[in-house]
């Protein structure tokens, strides 16, 4: 009896991309095809709040954020609010989303760049340091070391200003979401 199935994937799930947890959201996108429900599936891109998460925040406070991309590239990136925004447009408007898969990003940055969004909000000084293949093992394993080569080789593919245009949904940036972190305000 389910009218309306929305699922939060991976962006680039499809791509086979040979990284554990983006393999593993591909098959249940597959399930979810092959068993016929009417369904959505929504693929963020990196979550903008994973800066605030107990693996990046202590570094991040103590004045670097130390990750395996390299300067240079860009990192696409969703904020979590509008992942809800897009699910509840779903179940909103069903006849234009039920059989669409949708990659979702709303900003794409370096890592200085990044670092200059924490330093300003956090009022005090924010470095980017790029951590080397063996380092990023070390500290995240071998899925999310995975992940972060495959991002410095390749990396996710959304057309964010066709998504915006098509939708009408205002995506945040990153300046926007960091601005509003409780952890990141005024910590100077």
């Amino acid at each position: 009896g389910v009218e309306h199935y929305v699922y939060s994937s991976v962006a680039s799930a499809d791509r086979h991309t040979g990284i554990p947890h983006f393999e593993s959201k591909w098959k249940i996108e597959q399930h979810i095809r092959e068993s016929g429900l009417p369904a959505t599936i929504l693929r963020p891109a990196f979550f903008m709040e994973n800066f605030s998460a107990p693996w990046m925040r202590p570094s991040i406070m103590e004045g670097t954020l130390a990750l395996p991309l390299r300067p240079a590239k860009k990192l696409q990136m969703v904020a979590v609010h509008d992942l809800g925004e897009f699910a509840a447009a779903a179940f909103l408007r069903p006849e234009e989303f039920i059989g669409r898969t949708i990659e979702l990003a709303g900003d794409e940055l370096t890592m200085p760049e990044v670092a200059e969004d924490l330093s300003r909000t956090m009022g005090r000084p924010v470095a980017f340091r790029q951590l080397g293949d063996d380092e990023a093992e070390k500290a995240y394993g071998p899925d999310m070391a995975r992940m972060y080569r495959w991002m410095n080789d390749t990396g996710f593919a959304v057309d964010i200003a066709a998504l915006r245009e098509r939708y009408g949904i205002p995506l945040m940036t990153f300046e926007q979401v960091i601005a509003t972190a409780e952890w990141a305000k005024g910590s100077s």
